[in-house]
C-alpha cells in the first residue's frame, strides 16, 4: 500500500487563483540541476513545478532556501518523479503520497476548494506491456484512493506518529553519556574527558591516566562491598534479589557473532550486502510454505463490533514497559503520556484498521534481530531470530486476543500448559517430577516421549486456523 505522509504542520489554505504558473520539466540525475530548477522558478514566477526523471532514490522531502521539494523514487537511480513548489504553496501542504517511482500524489489546501495535484512519469511505447498495465493500475488506484476518504489508516497513523515524535523529541531530553560499568562515577567520566583534552601534553595525561585507574579501583571495590551487603541483607526472605545482584556482579555470558556467514553453498561470505542477502534468503525459506492454502478461507468477511476505548485502555495497560520498539520507533509509553486523548486517537486509528483490513506500512513491519545460539556461529540456523514489531501492532493484536480468549479457553485442553492463561510449563514440569518420583518409589518403569517440531511457529497454516475459528463462531 503507498505511504500516506502528511504534512508536520497546520495547512493554511491557499488562495488558487493567486496561483498563475504551473509547469513540468524532465531533469534527470545531474549536479546543480536542483538549484537551477530553483532559478527558473523565480524567473518565470513558477509556483508548482512537476519533475519527471529525478532519479533520486525512495521518498524524499526536503526544503532547500524558498522552495520545498517532494519527491517520489524507486531502489535504484531510476526514473522518479517530483514536485517543486513555492513558498506560499509549501505552507498550503496538506500532505503527499509517494505511491511508485512514476506516480506521486500532492494535497493542497485551497480555496473554495482543496487542490490535488498528481505528477506522473508514463513509460514510453518500448515498455513492455506488464510495465505499462502496471502503471495505469497504479495510477487508477491512487486517484480512487486520493479523491476518496481522507481518513484511511495510513494517513491516520502518520499523523499520529508525527505528532508523537515531534513532542517526544522536543519535551525528552537527549540520553546522557552511560557508563559501560555500573560502578562507574560521574567524577571518573569527567577526569576522562580532561584527559581527552590534554593528550598532547604527555606528563598531564600520564597524571590524570594514574588517576583514572586509581578512581576506578577505589570506585569498583566501593560497588562489589556494597553488592555483598546487599545480598547479606536480603538472606532468604527476597532469593531473587540475591540472583539478580550476582548477576549484576558477574554479568551475563553472551555469545558473541564472528561477522562473517556461510553461504547456502557452504562458502564463507564477509561482505555487509552478501551477509544480508544471505540473512532474507533463509528468512524467505524459513517461512516458505510448499503446501496448498484456502485463500478463499481468507477473503471471507469477518465483520465484527467496533474497538471501544475500554478496549484500547486496557490492552495499553497490560503492555510492558521499557520493551524496545520496532521500525516505527514509537513506544507505548509514548501514547500513555497522552492520556485519553492518546486512547481516542488509537481507537479511531485501529478501527479504521480493523473495518478495512489496511494496516499501515510502517506498523506492518519488523525487524530481525539475530542472536547467536553458541559463539561464533557462522550459520544462520545457529542464530536466534528475534522479530522486534510496532507496539501499536502489539496493542491490535492483544484487543483481538482479548476478545476471543473466552469463546477459546473451553475448546483448550487440561493438558495444556503453555500459553494458558493461570497456568505454566512449571506447573506441568512439577507434576511431571512428582509421576517419576512415585514411580521410582513403587519400583516401576516411566516412559517419556519428548516431541520437538522444527520451526512450528514460523509455518502456522493460517487458513486452517481461520476454519477453526470459524468453527468455533468466532466473529471479525
Amino acid at each position: 500500500m503507498p505511504q500516506v505522509i502528511p504534512d508536520r504542520q497546520q495547512a493554511t489554505a491557499c488562495k488558487l487563483r493567486q496561483i498563475t504558473r504551473v509547469g513540468t520539466w524532465n531533469t534527470l540525475l545531474q549536479k546543480g540541476k536542483l538549484d537551477n530548477n530553483k532559478m527558473e522558478m523565480e524567473r518565470l514566477n513558477i509556483n508548482i513545478l512537476g519533475l519527471s526523471e529525478v532519479r533520486w532514490k525512495g521518498a524524499n522531502d526536503m526544503q532547500t532556501g524558498k522552495f520545498r521539494f517532494l519527491c517520489s523514487g524507486g531502489a535504484t537511480h531510476e526514473r522518479g518523479v517530483g514536485l517543486l513548489v513555492d513558498q506560499e504553496v509549501s505552507k498550503a501542504v496538506k500532505g503527499y503520497r509517494p505511491v511508485s517511482d512514476r506516480v506521486l500524489l500532492l494535497k493542497i489546501s485551497g480555496k473554495p476548494m482543496d487542490l490535488n495535484i498528481i505528477q506522473v512519469h508514463a513509460p514510453t511505447s518500448t515498455s513492455s506491456e506488464e510495465e505499462i498495465e502496471t502503471f495505469y493500475e497504479e495510477l487508477e488506484k491512487a486517484i480512487n484512493k486520493f479523491l476518496g476518504e481522507l481518513e484511511e489508516p495510513e494517513e491516520q497513523w502518520h499523523q499520529l506518529k508525527t505528532a508523537i515524535t515531534k513532542a517526544a523529541t522536543e519535551e525528552i531530553p537527549p540520553t546522557e553519556r552511560r557508563a559501560r560499568q555500573r560502578w562507574m562515577t560521574n567524577e571518573i567520566l569527567e577526569i576522562m574527558d580532561k584527559r581527552k583534552q590534554v593528550k598532547n601534553d604527555k606528563d598531564a595525561y600520564e597524571t590524570l591516566h594514574k588517576q583514572i585507574r586509581k578512581k576506578c579501583d577505589e570506585a569498583k571495590e566501593k560497588w562489589l562491598n556494597e553488592k555483598c551487603k546487599n545480598m547479606d541483607l536480603c538472606g532468604k526472605r527476597k532469593p531473587h534479589m540475591i540472583y539478580k545482584n550476582t548477576e549484576e556482579m558477574v554479568g551475563r555470558k553472551t555469545c558473541s557473532s564472528t561477522g562473517c556467514l556461510k553461504a547456502k553453498n557452504g562458502n564463507i561470505i564477509i561482505k555487509k550486502d552478501k551477509i544480508l542477502e544471505r540473512w532474507a534468503e533463509y528468512i524467505h525459506e524459513l517461512f516458505d510454505d510448499n503446501r496448498k492454502h484456502d485463500h478463499n478461507v481468507m477473503k471471507r468477511n469477518f465483520a465484527g463490533p467496533p474497538i471501544m476505548k475500554d478496549e484500547a485502555r486496557a490492552a495499553i495497560r497490560k503492555m510492558k514497559a521499557g520493551k524496545a520498539t520496532g521500525p516505527d520507533g514509537t513506544a507505548v509509553e509514548m501514547i500513555e503520556a497522552l492520556e485519553e486523548y492518546g486512547v481516542e486517537k488509537l481507537t479511531s486509528l485501529l478501527n479504521e484498521i480493523y473495518d478495512t483490513g489496511e494496516i499501515p506500512t510502517d506498523i506492518s513491519r519488523s525487524v530481525f534481530i539475530a542472536h547467536p545460539k553458541k559463539p561464533g556461529p557462522t550459520e544462520c540456523k545457529l542464530h536466534r531470530t528475534i522479530s522486534l514489531m510496532s507496539h501499536v501492532t502489539k496493542i491490535l493484536l492483544r484487543v483481538v486476543m482479548i476478545r476471543i480468549r473466552s469463546k477459546i479457553k473451553p475448546e483448550i485442553a487440561d493438558e495444556q500448559y503453555g500459553f494458558v492463561e493461570g497456568k505454566g510449563t512449571t506447573n506441568a514440569i512439577y507434576t511431571l517430577r512428582t509421576l517419576i518420583q512415585r514411580a521410582i518409589e513403587v519400583q516401576k518403569d516411566f516412559h517419556l516421549c519428548f516431541i520437538d517440531y522444527r520451526k512450528t511457529f514460523d509455518r502456522l497454516r493460517h487458513d486452517e486456523i481461520m476454519k477453526d475459528l470459524t468453527q468455533i463462531k468466532i466473529d471479525g
